[in-house]
């Protein structure tokens, strides 16, 4: 990421349970899903192996995860704080400290690939278009790709 050669970090999360999808003996190839639960850690696991390791700057960082993949995707209302934007926005605490453990997440997945993993910073508060994140307050987003 540092010397550019990624233009965009993600997670392929799927929220799949280790009791029922991710079973032993794994179904067949095409019955598979893939990904795992990680859209809430992407952040965190960015940061902390990042930014609070000293091996990415914070400007670099908000380019790989928010303004390069806003761009790519055709959603100019996304990826930048600037006037006619939706101001999406996660205050950050870069100084706290955590063990990522499957019990704090959010997701419906009965695990995490981060089990145990020690992060520094972690999310103060989130905002939406300016605002508090409500239940049903998302909006679908038309591509406008160039």
């Amino acid at each position: 990421m540092r010397e550019g050669i990624l233009d965009v970090v993600g997670s392929d999360h799927v929220p799949d349970r280790l009791d029922t999808e991710k079973a032993v003996p794994a179904p067949p190839f095409p019955e598979i899903s893939n990904g795992g639960p990680g859209v809430e850690t992407l952040l965190s696991v960015v940061f902390s192996e990042g930014v609070a390791r000293g091996r990415l700057s914070v400007q670099r960082m908000t380019e790989v995860l928010a303004a390069t993949p806003a761009r790519l995707f055709g959603l100019g209302s996304k990826g930048a704080l600037a006037a006619g934007r939706d101001a999406d926005l996660v205050l950050w605490d870069p100084n706290a400290r955590r063990t990522l453990r499957q019990p704090d997440m959010h997701h419906t997945s009965d695990y995490t690939p981060y089990e145990g993993m020690k992060v520094s910073g972690a999310p103060v508060r989130v905002l939406s278009r300016g605002a508090e994140p409500t239940i049903g307050a998302g909006r679908f987003l038309e591509r406008h790709l160039s």
